[in-house]
């Protein structure tokens, strides 16, 4: 089973940059929390079960973080996933 949730971190010139897959939505925060304390930066969150994107600024990671604006609750179960990786170009 593929895990539902993809991050990346924007990248200069617009480019992105996968790091990782988490099983649900948390998980993917805390990630982001731990990776953002070394490497600065905008990061996103990608569904695949959805295709809904959440996008994370510097701001956003101050411990306000968990009140920020979330995926649908629908987005954050784990499930099978039959959709392809995305494709990065149409992310950017």
């Amino acid at each position: 089973m593929v895990p539902p949730f993809d991050i990346f971190k924007r990248q200069g010139g617009g480019s992105v940059r996968w790091l990782g897959l988490t099983a649900d939505l948390e998980a993917a925060k805390v990630r982001i929390k731990e990776l953002a304390e070394s490497i600065p930066g905008e990061y996103f969150i990608f569904s695949l079960a959805t295709g809904h994107r959440l996008n994370i600024k510097p701001d956003d990671l101050d411990a306000s973080f968990e009140t920020k604006k979330e995926l649908p609750a629908s987005e954050s179960q784990e499930g099978p996933h039959a959709q392809p990786r995305p494709d990065l170009q149409s992310m950017q």
